[in-house]
């Protein structure tokens, strides 16, 4: 039994194999985003006035939506080498990159038409040498639409951090606000060749910086608080004043605190091999390879080549996990900055050693590429992406 060999030698060109994501869901469980979301949309005008000849139309609307939107996600490899028996399909993948974004949030959208039309009277037209009689109609003269849309969620933070310093006594409040709130919406993992995928932790870290809060405290004085709390100040102002003088007079600041991560997560496994319209359904692992056997089709590899080549991945949303973190930074001069932190993920390890999932629901998507380009699905090439922008669904 003769095989085809997948690298660049054999499409004859010097581009590698690659493999590239394609937002292709397939099955009875695709997801649907109408059962996490909750949306809620106005109009705010809609007008029309005719003048003579003339037909002007504006419109305004505003929409908001909030919830647990569908993982925004993005998948792309290479493929070193590889083969493609009858019954058996055999592929190495490297440089193989998984990125997601935020899972949750709240969105604000405004669209706005503004349209022109231009009344037309009946007249005679001439296309090559043959002339046609046209209708009297309106035409389309002018048209305009703006879409605007926010993201609540950074947009009340960066308020809230704003305030601090214009609002008497909005300091107090701001200063026990959590930092670094929306750090970490992007997650990118590797090494996707495995029996238990990755884990896209899309996640909302509400983090505390203990010594920032002494800070604070020493600046606004013992006297903010009154009573039994006089006693917790006071060594707190104590800290907070050592703190200043480290960074005033030495250049070091010191942070330290707890933080705890919502963690929307989201487990991507690749579940089939593909080649051409076969699917091999059994797959196995080691290291960088993946090997399918047991295809739901006839492949003749001596006499029809295979064109192209994929994989089938399936989705779990997992379940809302909270993740706590102790992490500490030292940074010198406000140029050499170190940093580290401490945490665990129970549920995860269980699932990566026990091979189970615990999730919300399960979904499958398809990647299929010709082999040697960049994945061509219908009118649309897919390449590599630098970054991945994630917006809110």
């Amino acid at each position: 039994m003769s095989s085809q060999s997948i690298d660049k030698t054999f499409v004859g060109t010097s581009e590698p194999v690659t493999l590239h994501y394609s937002q292709s869901y397939y099955g009875p469980d695709a997801p649907n985003n109408e059962n996490t979301t909750f949306n809620i949309s106005r109009e705010l005008f809609d007008v029309s006035k005719k003048i003579h000849c003339l037909k002007s139309y504006v419109q305004a609307s505003v929409e908001i939506t909030a919830g647990l939107a569908l993982p925004a996600w993005t998948l792309s490899s290479s493929v070193a080498e590889g083969s493609i028996e009858n019954d058996k399909m055999t592929i190495v993948l490297t440089e193989d990159t998984v990125m997601g974004g935020m899972l949750f949030g709240v969105e604000m959208s405004a669209h706005f038409l503004f349209e022109q039309d231009l009344w037309v009277p009946s007249h005679w037209w001439h296309k090559g040498w043959k002339p046609h009689w046209v209708s009297a109609h309106w035409h389309d003269a002018f048209s305009k639409s703006i879409d605007i849309s926010f993201d609540l969620i950074p947009l009340l933070v960066d308020f809230i951090w704003d305030l601090r310093d214009k609002v008497p006594g909005f300091k107090k409040i701001a200063m026990l606000f959590p930092t670094s709130l929306l750090d970490h919406m992007q997650d990118t993992q590797h090494g996707i060749a495995s029996s238990h995928g990755v884990f896209i932790d899309a996640r909302i870290p509400v983090k505390w910086d203990l010594l920032f809060i002494a800070r604070q405290v020493a600046e606004l004085g013992a006297d903010i608080l009154s009573g039994p709390f006089t006693e917790i100040v006071t060594p707190i102002v104590t800290v907070g004043e050592a703190l200043i003088s480290l960074e005033e007079e030495i250049g070091v600041q010191i942070g330290f605190g707890p933080e705890i991560d919502i963690i929307f997560p989201v487990r991507l496994r690749i579940t089939d091999l593909v080649a051409d319209d076969v699917v091999f359904e059994t797959v196995a692992f080691s290291g960088d390879t993946i090997v399918g056997t047991d295809p739901n089709g006839v492949l003749d590899v001596d006499t029809t080549p295979v064109k192209r080549i994929g994989v089938h991945c399936k989705h779990t949303l997992e379940l809302f996990e909270l993740e706590l973190i102790v992490w500490s930074k030292l940074t010198a001069f406000k140029i050499l900055s170190k940093s580290g932190e401490l945490g665990f993920n129970l549920v995860e390890e269980l699932e990566k050693h026990l091979d189970f999932d615990i999730g919300l629901d399960s979904f499958n998507s398809s990647l299929t590429n010709e082999i040697g380009k960049d994945g061509v699905i219908g009118d649309y090439t897919y390449t590599r992406p630098d970054s991945v922008e994630v917006n809110f669904i």
